[in-house]
């Protein structure tokens, strides 16, 4: 019950910027675990996994310095390289961090280590001590173990390590490609979120996923082949400010990461420039009373659509009159 109390003690003392004094946690275990866990990628990607120390439950307390080693499979990754992540620096002293040894041969990285000057603790908390950049290099699966995962309390000496439990990783490698990029309004850097994107091949659905906050995509494990990718954006509690549908042809190469990045327009914004005025007024007034076929038909202007330029459009038009979408 002591331990619990203080554990909720420490975090709200952090929560406030105070300035944490060297406590224990009675011999609390403190949780050393990469993140993500597992991972999928693609050949030839190169990708980022973390060493986190702490987790809600059991938070990492009276670090004044930290130590790992780790093993990988390097016939399928390699390290390029292992940097100090912001947990022990967040102290707000000066940190002496330690490169280490890579071994793309054997498959190993060996001793790196960081120290906050003075014998200072970094607070009580969870955070990233070692950031790992790998390079996929080959199909298959690796595990990434550690080896040594040395966290002291001052001053530092062997007496002084904390109780730690290991989480080790696994990282699969896919020798399919992957589809990847940003769906944006019309001036290519406004982010749309949740719009919906579809991969079909030969009108069969081959995947489907949704954008995510600032308007990214991703879709992976994908065969090679041609493909249409099709972007739709909709608003449900306001229809005439849809965003008409893009389709682009796509090709994805086995083992490699395509990207292609989708622009949308809002269906009344015809003359594409974010806002809906007199150009696209103009736009509809020279389709208006068409439909397919005829001289002068515009698909862009048949905003319901039904094949003619009618009233139909023009009360989709009206609502949306004098909007700026960005």
């Amino acid at each position: 019950m002591k331990k619990v109390l203080l554990v909720v003690v420490l975090a709200f003392v952090c929560a406030l910027g105070l300035t944490v004094p060297v406590l224990s946690l009675d011999g609390a275990v403190i949780p050393v675990y990469f993140e993500p866990s597992v991972d999928t990628v693609t050949l030839g990607q190169q990708f980022t996994i973390n060493i986190v120390v702490g987790n809600v439950t059991t938070p990492a307390y009276n670090l004044t310095s930290g130590e790992i080693s780790f093993e990988f499979n390097p016939a399928v990754v390699h390290v390029l390289s292992v940097t100090k992540g912001p947990y022990l620096a967040s102290s707000g002293y000066s940190t002496f961090p330690m490169s280490p040894t890579i071994d793309n041969v054997n498959g190993s990285v060996k001793s790196a280590a960081e120290s906050i000057a003075g014998g200072h603790v970094a607070p009580t908390g969870i955070g990233v001590i070692w950031a790992i950049n790998f390079s996929a290099v080959a199909e298959g699966s690796s595990s990434i173990n550690l080896t040594r995962a040395w966290l002291t309390e001052p001053p530092g000496m062997p007496e002084n390590l904390l109780p730690v439990v290991i989480t080790n990783g696994t990282v699969q490698v896919s020798a399919q490609g992957a589809l990847s990029g940003l769906v944006t309004e019309g001036d290519g850097t406004t982010p749309i979120a949740g719009a919906l994107v579809n991969l079909t091949q030969d009108s069969v659905l081959t995947a489907s996923t949704s954008t995510n906050a600032t308007g990214g995509y991703s879709l992976i494990d994908l065969p090679a082949g041609s493909y249409n990718l099709t972007v739709t954006k909709t608003y449900p509690e306001r229809p005439t400010k849809n965003c008409a549908p893009n389709t682009t042809a796509v090709i994805v190469a086995g083992g490699t990461q395509t990207i292609q990045d989708v622009r949308l327009r809002h269906i009344a914004d015809m003359y594409w420039d974010g806002e809906v005025n007199s150009f696209d007024l103009n736009i509809l007034m020279a389709a208006w009373n068409t439909c397919e076929g005829d001289p002068g038909y515009n698909p862009v202007a048949d905003l319901v659509p039904d094949g003619c330029i009618n009233s139909f459009d023009l009360n989709v038009f009206s609502q949306e009159w004098n909007q700026v979408y960005y």
